[in-house]
């Protein structure tokens, strides 16, 4: 995600960086690459125009930026139950995009691809491992390791952390992991060689040390009824809880310092932050924007669907509503948000899980995880 910069409390804003970049690696020729011949049978080359439905009456998006749909990963069956699992988050590491899955339902089933999204303008599966007991909600990579959070049923029924090496096709494997206190642990966020994870119902922010991947450990324990999600910013860690209502906590002592929503909430209820703003568009609560230099909320608005995560691209913030599918907004005023519209798939049938803005070899790229829509890939121009 580009770190977001703003001048005054309401004022312009700008980016240093429009988007991360997934670039070749520095050994790699950037010459031009045609498509296989043979892709794997789950992905279909869309090749398309995507229309985005209006929902603003000043909304000119459609008219100023061009998307097109460039491809699709289908989601998987479960090894065991035969049914289609949801894709459910995905990180990225040089070429590849570590897309995880799970069953959400009474058993855990999982599986995780390593999709090869170098070019932008198709994908592959380069390399797929299932789990029959586990199953994820969340993936952050650190080095050559995919970090997957989520839940085990069986002998070893609960939260879970499994190590990947996703350094190549060849080494994809599980390489460690360890259980951890709580029933689903629904987010992480890494910061040098400790990972943060928001583990619920009761269990709240646990830290694991990843300095030695193949043997992680948990070296504290912070309890939070509720929690949602977490992040690290300003060498703080903040964490949702929807508990009653949907609340935003600060540090190790879960200072409460602002209130979403009255109602209970869900879903992951992911965040996006940097040094000024931390913005969130947890389950039922809508779009709320909280200041950190007045802190308190500054923008409020009702969104349509389940919010279960989002991601910012300069002026638009991508929202990732699960059955209302993919929105995008305009903050360039954060105190006055512009809910713009949601795209329209030709073959929607998923519910949006995640989303992240990059540029691949320069072209501006979404990446959608969409339930039992699967990966997506969507490029976008001005």
């Amino acid at each position: 995600m580009g770190r977001i910069q703003f001048w005054g409390l309401f004022g312009a804003l700008a980016l240093s960086a429009c988007g991360e970049s997934i670039e070749p690696n520095a050994n790699e020729t950037s010459t031009p690459e045609s498509i296989p011949t043979h892709l794997h049978p789950r992905v279909t080359l869309q090749e398309q125009a995507l229309s985005l439905s209006s929902d603003s009456a000043k909304s000119d998006l459609g008219d100023r930026i061009k998307f097109k749909y460039l491809a699709s990963v289908e989601a998987p069956k479960g090894s065991v139950s035969g049914e289609y699992l949801q894709a459910t988050s995905f990180d990225f590491y040089q070429q590849f995009a570590v897309v995880t899955y799970a069953m959400v339902g009474d058993s855990a089933e999982g599986q995780v691809d390593l999709v090869y999204v170098k070019k932008g303008s198709w994908a592959d599966i380069h390399a797929s491992v299932s789990f029959e007991n586990t199953e994820f909600g969340d993936v952050a990579v650190s080095g050559k390791y995919a970090y997957l959070v989520g839940a085990s049923s069986g002998e070893h029924e609960g939260a879970v952390i499994v190590v990947m090496d996703v350094s190549s096709p060849k080494a994809f494997a599980e390489v460690g992991r360890v259980n951890l206190p709580g029933y689903y642990a629904s987010s992480i966020a890494i910061e040098k060689s400790t990972a943060y994870i928001a583990s619920g119902d009761n269990a709240g922010v646990i830290r694991v040390d990843i300095s030695k991947p193949s043997a992680p450990k948990i070296v504290g324990e912070h309890a939070l009824s509720g929690i949602l999600s977490v992040v690290r910013a300003n060498g703080e860690t903040y964490s949702l809880s929807g508990k009653k209502g949907t609340h935003l906590f600060k540090g190790a002592k879960f200072e409460n310092i602002a209130q979403f929503s009255l109602d209970p909430s869900f879903a992951p209820g992911r965040m996006v932050a940097d040094d000024n703003l931390l913005i969130t568009n947890a389950d039922q609560s809508g779009l709320n924007i909280f200041s950190f230099r007045s802190d308190r909320i500054i923008a409020h608005e009702p969104l349509k669907g389940t919010g279960n995560g989002l991601d910012l691209y300069c002026e638009l913030l991508f929202l990732a509503q699960g059955d209302a599918g993919l929105w995008v907004a305009d903050i360039s005023r954060p105190d006055r948000p512009d809910v713009m519209g949601h795209f329209d798939f030709p073959d929607d049938r998923g519910s949006a899980n995640n989303v992240q803005i990059d540029k691949v070899n320069g072209t501006n790229t979404i990446f959608l995880a969409d339930g039992l829509g699967g990966f997506r890939v969507i490029a976008f121009e001005n």
